[in-house]
């Protein structure tokens, strides 16, 4: 690892969360109702039908693979035990800022196969990071349908707070939707248009969000805005990173069931990813569960 190298730890907490928070709120606030009418952010047209729902879902995976990069980047345990703390604590902050979007692709990276084997690194964790980390995943427990993430969400609509929501749960609920009252041409079915109405208009209540109160850091904004992310090499970039966690801690079980021709992986492909920042002369410059496909 370069020492000239700029990395999340290199910028606080709280300004990581607030400038991920100004990113995602750009992206947010450009998702139009026919996109989440049409259902088709899966589908094979998805970008010309519904382009600011993938680019949301974008920010999420790309936020998501960020993370892992970043954690299993330190050859050094301590620091890596630092970069998963760091990782926390800006969890907490998009908490506290109502950035459930960022704040989910975080705990998810976190939990993510290459990490959450890491025991011996989780098991130096601190206590009190720990107990941070387990509360913030309790909001998302999928337990009765998500009813704690979904009473938080109502909860902050109805006080008219700054909100940037884990769209995931939405995008599943209009799925269901459509499934069960699909409207093949003519009158739309009643049920159908009441439900999605319902979505629909709590969705367009976040979107007034402003987070007027943030205010832009240059350094750290272009920094996050340098981090690249190509959707095509997702497979790619997961095969590398779980190589990696195993190079990290050894367990021969998990390193046998792993892909055996290690050779088929391209060194040059994550050149070309590269998902840590690009330098520059100003600054030295990861998934939601309904993926992208197509």
């Amino acid at each position: 690892m370069s020492k000239s190298e700029t990395l999340a730890v290199h910028f606080s907490s709280s300004d990581l969360a607030s400038q991920l928070t100004l990113i995602d709120l750009q992206v947010f606030k450009k998702i139009e109702p026919h996109e989440l009418e049409s259902c088709a952010w899966n589908k094979k047209n998805k970008n010309q039908v519904a382009p600011n729902i993938v680019a949301f879902t974008r920010r999420f995976n790309h936020v998501s693979f960020w993370v892992v990069e970043e954690v299993l980047r330190p050859d050094n345990a301590r620091e890596r035990i630092d970069m998963i703390c760091h990782f926390i604590h800006v969890a907490k902050r998009l908490h506290d800022l109502n950035n459930l979007h960022s704040e989910y692709a975080i705990l998810s990276a976190l939990q993510s196969a290459p990490l959450f084997r890491l025991q011996k690194t989780w098991g130096l964790i601190p206590r009190k990071e720990k107990q941070t980390f387990d509360k913030l995943l309790d909001l998302f427990s999928e337990k009765n349908n998500f009813q704690l993430i979904r009473s938080h969400l109502d909860t902050l609509a109805l006080s008219n707070c700054e909100c940037i929501p884990y769209l995931g749960l939405y995008l599943t609920d209009l799925i269901h939707i459509d499934m069960a009252h699909p409207h093949s041409g003519g009158l739309e079915p009643p049920q159908r248009k009441t439900k999605m109405n319902n979505i629909l208009r709590l969705l367009s209540e976040l979107q007034q969000s402003s987070y007027s109160f943030i205010v832009d850091e240059p350094t750290c904004q272009n920094y996050l805005r340098s981090l690249k992310y190509i959707d095509e090499l997702q497979k790619f970039v997961e095969d590398n990173q779980w190589k990696r966690s195993l190079e990290i801690e050894h367990d021969a079980k998990s390193k046998a069931a792993t892909l055996g021709d290690e050779s088929k992986i391209d060194p040059g492909v994550m050149q070309q990813l590269n998902l840590s920042p690009v330098k520059s002369k100003s600054c030295q410059r990861n998934r939601l569960q309904v993926k992208n496909k197509g």
